[in-house]
């Protein structure tokens, strides 16, 4: 199974999530958040058509589930 891929904005963002949970939570609450991410990346692997799709009027987003 192909894993996913995150592009540089979105590992960014996980990134910064984490920081601010870290600084704000604690580092229990920061892993938590990217234990949960990982699992719901893994959910999506396993299941890609899980959702309804998106209606969108942007090309880049076409083929994209909600």
């Amino acid at each position: 199974m192909a894993g996913v891929f995150q592009r540089p904005a979105a590992r960014r963002d996980l990134i910064e999530h984490y920081v601010f949970l870290a600084d704000n939570g604690g580092e229990t609450v920061a892993d938590r958040f990217l234990t949960r991410a990982q699992e719901s990346f893994t959910q999506i692997l396993e299941q890609p058509l899980m959702g309804s799709p998106l209606a969108s009027h942007r090309p880049e987003l076409a083929g994209l589930r909600k």
